[in-house]
């Protein structure tokens, strides 16, 4: 485990900050931004926050079941880095220019033990049992459907209800191309792009993976990157 830290600790050198995330039961990412010199301590004993994270409201209430509220403060479960899946964020921050990453974590208690009712634990525990008991496997993917919008002129970028259209992806070439690089540079591989019939709408699509690998990245983290038209 030591030279695993250390390994780990050089990585986070290229960073400024970190984004220690968790899923919740609504796919929302939640966490906290951390800075690298934190990365030391925290890859030992976790970042200390509320257990009850994963289990809020749609609208953000909080859980108050027992198990979350009783007999405990605030900090009362901590979030541990799985240090395999740290990934870059192409994510340009404003202001200034700050190199940035994310590492999934799992949620354990003061005690050491692993917190099983995550969205991300149960899923796995899911898998597993499928494997043992019926020999099977999960693959996944997903497609990913967004409108491009010209911010100098508000239109939307290179057609109009063009299906299937491999003009309308020529014309918006130069950003697709780079977004689908973006992504490869954070371990998504992308299959296929293509126009959609709305104006400026495009879908990608995923590569297919083993298990939930490809849905523990976030979209929307790349699309909103710095990407040159």
């Amino acid at each position: 485990m030591a030279s695993e830290i250390q390994q780990y600790e050089t990585n986070f050198e290229a960073y400024d900050f970190i984004a220690l995330k968790i899923y919740d039961v609504h796919g929302y990412e939640k966490g906290r931004f951390v800075s690298r010199q934190k990365m030391h301590d925290i890859m030992k004993r976790g970042l200390g926050l509320d257990g009850g994270m994963c289990f809020y409201g749609v609208k953000g209430q909080p859980a108050n079941h027992p198990a979350f509220r009783k007999d405990v403060g605030f900090a009362n479960f901590r979030l541990m880095p799985i240090l395999s899946t740290l990934k870059p964020c192409p994510i340009k921050s404003e202001p200034g220019d700050y190199k940035t990453a994310s590492v999934l974590c799992r949620l354990i208690r003061h005690d050491g033990t692993l917190e099983m009712s995550t969205p991300r634990e149960v899923t796995l525990g899911a898998l597993q049992r499928l494997e043992s008991e019926f020999g099977l496997k999960i693959k996944s993917t997903f497609e990913a459907e967004f409108n491009i919008i010209d911010q100098r002129t508000g239109k939307a970028l290179a057609h109009f209800t063009k299906w299937c259209s491999v003009t309308a992806v020529q014309n918006a070439q130069a950003l697709l191309m780079s977004l689908t690089k973006a992504m490869s540079e954070i371990g998504v591989e992308m299959d296929t792009v293509a126009s959609e019939h709305g104006p400026g709408q495009f879908e990608m699509n995923f590569d297919v993976t083993e298990g939930i690998k490809v849905i523990l990245f976030s979209f929307n983290r790349t699309v909103y990157a710095e990407i040159p038209l």
